[in-house]
């Protein structure tokens, strides 16, 4: 190397030309480092000075997944709203994940929840919508008389023949769980109503709806007593009529016609007064009975009453042969003004 005064040669200087470390700080002038000045892989992490780095510094899209650390990405590094569907992978999000009461209605997807989902006991009354438990719905005598409101089940709550004898716990209809006339034809399944599955003395007539009962929906060889006809009655096979006994009380005799049609009576005093009670005081009815006198061995007389028209408008005299019966039979079409009497027959032998 050559010097004139106190600057080099105008000959470029050569790497062989300087020595090792000659090249200091000082000697690099600013800004003299270019790009083309540094090495392929020259700029080592030693070379770089804690925070020199700056956002400035990096080229988007530069920073990818091997460049971060493990737990470096914290809760303040991250925007809102900047983690989306995409980012999270399938069962990231454990309970754990979950905030209190973070699970509302429209986080849920329709048909979501099934009855695994559901712990017991957790579907109180008001999860329960309207019109949503159907038949199919309840187990065979899951219904009982406490988990039935008072009167609350009326016609409109009954599909037609959906109350049959399976749904039904024995004893379990009583009088308060019937609306007035809440069972009508249509609501009881044929030969569906049995002895078991009514409690005594619950079926009372305000609990039946008009023309309710029909042929079809009793039992064969169910006992029916204190019917009241009022259309045509058609009876197949043999009937039997209860009768009763009457005493002759203080020459009074008591006729009750609730109690029977055909009544008995041991003629042993003469009788002054007969007193009838309970027969039809309705328009176009007819009430009818008998009386069947059992002579004591003693002439007896009885005082008709005036409205008991007999033929000729004379009254029979009765048999007194020790044991014998006459029979009399009694109608009145008029609500019991008038009482058609005639003799059956007379000194029967008993």
């Amino acid at each position: 190397m050559s010097y004139q005064g106190n600057s080099p040669s105008l000959l470029p200087l050569t790497s062989e030309q300087l020595l090792d470390g000659i090249v200091t700080t000082p000697k690099i002038a600013n800004t003299a480092v270019t790009t083309t000045k540094i090495a392929d892989d020259a700029v080592t992490t030693e070379k770089i000075a804690n925070n020199s780095i700056t956002s400035d510094k990096i080229a988007p899209g530069t920073v990818i997944a091997s460049d971060v650390a493990d737990f470096t990405i914290t809760e303040n590094k991250l925007a809102n709203s900047s983690i989306t569907e995409i980012k999270i992978a399938t069962g990231a999000v454990s309970e754990d994940k979950l905030a209190t009461d973070a699970v509302t209605t429209d986080k849920i997807a329709n048909n979501s929840i099934t009855s695994d989902k559901i712990a017991p006991g957790t579907v109180i009354e008001s999860d329960v919508g309207n019109d949503a438990i159907t038949t199919i719905k309840l187990a065979n005598d899951a219904v009982t008389t406490i988990k039935i409101s008072d009167e609350n089940v009326t016609t409109e709550k009954l599909a037609n023949s959906a109350i049959i004898t399976v749904k039904i716990a024995d004893e379990n209809v009583t009088t308060e769980k019937l609306a007035n006339s809440a069972i009508t034809t249509l609501k009881i399944a044929d030969e569906n109503v049995t002895t078991e599955k009514v409690a005594n003395l619950n079926i009372t007539t305000e609990k039946l709806a008009n023309s309710a009962v029909t042929t079809e929906k009793i039992a064969d060889s169910v006992a029916i007593n204190n019917l009241n006809i009022n259309s045509t009655l058609d009876i197949f096979g043999g009937y039997t009529e209860g009768a009763r006994t009457l005493t002759i009380d203080t020459n009074t005799l008591d006729v009750n016609l609730s109690n029977a049609n055909f009544f008995i009576v041991n003629l042993n005093s003469n009788i002054n007064t007969i007193n009838l009670s309970n027969y039809s005081n309705t328009a176009n009815q007819i009430t009818g009975f008998a009386l069947a006198l059992v002579a004591d061995g003693s002439p007896r007389v009885i005082a008709w009453p005036d409205n008991f028209k007999w033929a000729a408008n004379s009254p029979p005299t009765i048999s007194s042969t020790n044991n014998v019966v006459d029979v009399y039979g009694f109608f009145s079409y008029d609500n019991g003004n008038t009482w058609l009497s005639f003799i059956s027959g007379q000194n029967i032998y008993g």
